[in-house]
């Protein structure tokens, strides 16, 4: 392909996913306001109605939208993958390979294309504070905030933008094929705001610096950076530590963040003896849970955090 058809080629590749992005929200919001007007037919809920501010007053059900906040909010999930896809794409091109090469070694699981497996999975990544992948993340992001936002519920109110997974990442990486970031098929998305699984190569502030460039104002329904640190690195001053990090998010303008301090031996003998771990609590994505308790996909998830480095 000839250099000067790259940036016109990258430049549909974008209309197109962008088109993508718009169409997929219209058939969340769509299935989601049917659900909504199932409920609110089939099973109304006048015990937490009283419960709720106005839906008393109104006389309506909160299920019809008595509510005073009446909002509804839809997760992302995936946006640094996506992200991470685009500007390894690139890196790609520039060094010769074919949109079409990118596209059958993601088909094969990257078996039989190895040379451009490590090309992918080297070039620059979300969660490193490197400009060039970092834009993608933060367009793609603000895409999907305005295709959410712009929309309204079966309620009479709004559709809202967030971005944190719970533990969907896990599940929806079983059904994504290998993405062009290099990540494999079956693989776990990355969980909210935070990098890729193992793609954070610059340490905890480029981490923090990465997410600081995203746009949180139009994510009414929030947004989840988890940093994964070792119990072993944080040493005797752990406590300022984290309170410098969490001072230092707060002031570049980053939305949350959360920690897990972990070791990868403590959660294996967890895993191997949960009867004398239950008391093992972890930070999966905006919520806390006891490790012992998770799904065996997802407990491998949390290990992978702490332990994948490139």
């Amino acid at each position: 392909m000839p250099k000067t058809e790259k940036p016109k080629f990258l430049e549909d590749l974008l209309e197109k996913l962008r088109e993508q992005v718009s169409h997929i929200v219209k058939l969340v919001v769509r299935g989601s306001n049917v659900l909504s007007y199932a409920n609110a037919e089939v099973k109304p809920t006048p015990l937490l109605s009283l419960c709720v501010e106005d839906c008393f007053e109104k006389g309506v059900d909160v299920s019809r939208g008595g509510a005073r906040y009446n909002f509804t909010g839809i997760q992302a999930v995936g946006i640094a993958d996506v992200g991470d896809s685009l500007v390894a794409i690139e890196g790609a091109l520039n060094a010769g390979y074919s949109m079409d090469d990118i596209v059958e070694a993601c088909r094969k699981n990257f078996v039989g294309y190895e040379k451009l497996h490590k090309l992918l999975l080297q070039s620059p990544k979300y969660g490193n504070d490197d400009d060039a992948a970092d834009k993608y993340t933060k367009m793609v992001l603000e895409w999907y905030c305005e295709e959410v936002n712009r929309h309204r519920n079966f309620r009479g109110g709004k559709f809202a933008a967030g971005c944190y997974p719970m533990t969907t990442n896990v599940g929806f990486g079983f059904f994504t094929s290998a993405l062009p970031s290099g990540r494999k098929s079956g693989e776990p998305l990355n969980p909210g705001v935070s990098p890729s699984t193992g793609m954070d190569r610059e340490g905890v502030t480029a981490v923090i610096n990465s997410a600081s460039k995203l746009s949180y104002e139009n994510l009414p329904n929030g947004a989840s950076l988890t940093i994964n640190l070792s119990s072993d690195v944080l040493g005797e001053k752990g406590d300022a530590v984290i309170e410098a990090l969490i001072k230092s998010s707060m002031e570049l303008g980053v939305m949350h963040v959360q920690f897990n301090i972990l070791k990868e031996d403590l959660l294996r003998k967890a895993q191997q003896e949960p009867e004398k771990y239950r008391w093992l609590l972890v930070r999966v994505a905006g919520w806390s849970a006891y490790f012992v308790e998770l799904s065996r996909p997802v407990q491998e998830e949390v290990i992978r955090r702490i332990s994948c480095r490139i």
